[in-house]
């Protein structure tokens, strides 16, 4: 081991020594705890990425991990959905569609709270009403809640956007869906 170097229970060591000199006069215990984890997770994530400029080109595209994750979750791998669209908007945060994807991908995870799915697309609608993708899984999370009237207005108003999306318009003419 070299200088600077540290093995691992050095650095439970120092960890240990941080979490005592990062401990605030009457904070939680548990508090410094979480801040300990945190930098430790860090620390692991450094460690795991690897050297800039090995990646290649098509990594650091944030439309291609999209893709990536719509054709996860139509394969019904929602967890690798996930991952694929964070990494999109790891690389791309101000992208209200790939936010919508998430909020989407979400609503396919084993016991979804799709209220709470409805309510972060609804907040994300209000930070960029004309996203096309928000309005659209919003009106398909409203129709799994058996709000059929909500449904129906945000598919009208995606036609009202984009007459040729393809999705809405399959909603609202399905003979089994009635909206």
């Amino acid at each position: 081991m070299t200088e600077g170097q540290l093995s691992d229970g050095d650095d439970r060591d120092n960890d240990a020594e941080a979490s005592k000199n990062s401990q605030e006069p009457g904070e939680p215990r548990v508090l410094a705890r979480v801040k300990l984890a945190k930098r430790r997770a860090r620390r692991e994530e450094e460690k795991s990425e690897p050297a800039s400029g090995s990646e290649p080109p098509e990594a650091l595209d944030p439309a291609i991990w999209h893709a990536r994750a719509l054709d996860a979750l139509a394969s019904d791998r929602p967890e690798e959905a996930l991952k694929c669209c964070h990494q999109a908007r790891q690389l791309d945060p101000d992208v209200v569609s790939y936010a919508a994807t998430e909020v989407w991908i979400r609503a396919h995870l084993p016991r979804p709270d799709l209220k709470v799915r409805e309510l972060e697309l609804g907040m994300l609608l209000y930070d960029d009403a004309k996203c096309l993708v928000a309005r659209y899984y919003r009106g398909k999370v409203r129709y799994l809640l058996g709000d059929r009237a909500g449904a129906r207005q945000d598919f009208e108003h995606v036609l009202s956007l984009d007459p040729e999306h393809a999705g809405a318009r399959a909603q609202l003419e399905a003979p089994s869906r009635r909206l």
